[in-house]
């Protein structure tokens, strides 16, 4: 790393982090590390730039950051672990929808399902997130990515499922929860093959972001 400026992002997942640690990664003369409470945040964040994540970080564990420190030793420490909802122009959380999938089913047709129900919600408060985002930029001026719908496969202690998380507003989170199930339930009832690769309803609960 030679003269270089070693950064250390605390929370490089979140929005804000994520677009810090981004920043300092592109930086000529810096050395960025970044942190996530758990491993399946990588996916929050560029391929290239997973070498440089420490996962399984809890900002309220003093022992686990001395350690961290350590081995970092960082120049500066940036934190931004929660941050960004106390920003004004950043009012909006994540969600995630779940659905269980049946061995043999068709994962390709419950992916497109459950990805096509979220981003048809999603987009009629597009504009507003956008309108939030572009706030929070000029305040902190930093260019920021706009969050987006994404999914993934993954185990849980019942089996596989697939999930797909998404930014929501924090005045619009009970009305676009009922959109996107109203949606899947009618999907559902309408595509046989839907129904018989899924295991159970549809599950909408905040999500963990680390």
């Amino acid at each position: 790393m030679g003269d270089e400026v070693r950064v250390l992002v605390l929370g490089a997942s979140g929005m804000l982090g994520n677009a810090v640690f981004r920043f300092f990664s592109c930086s000529r003369g810096h050395a960025a590390t970044g942190t996530v409470r758990s491993s399946n945040a990588l996916k929050l964040l560029p391929e290239e730039l997973r070498g440089q994540i420490v996962s399984g970080v809890e900002i309220y564990d003093l022992d686990g950051l001395t350690k961290l420190f350590e081995r970092v030793k960082p120049d500066v420490v940036i934190n931004c672990v929660g941050l960004v909802k106390q920003l004004p122009g950043a009012e909006y959380t994540w969600h995630e929808v779940a659905v269980g999938l049946n061995p043999g089913g068709k994962y390709d047709l419950v992916e497109k399902q459950l990805l096509d129900a979220v981003r048809s919600v999603h987009t009629t408060y597009g504009e507003e997130l956008q309108r939030q985002l572009g706030t929070t930029e000029r305040r902190i001026d930093i260019q920021m990515t706009v969050p987006e719908p994404h999914g993934q496969l993954q185990y849980t202690d019942t089996g596989l499922e697939y999930v797909v998380r998404y930014p929501v507003g924090l005045h619009q989170v009970a009305e676009a929860d009922e959109k996107i199930t109203r949606k899947l339930l009618e999907s559902l009832q309408q595509q046989p093959d839907l129904q018989a690769s899924v295991s159970g309803f549809p599950k909408i609960r905040a999500a963990v972001k680390g």
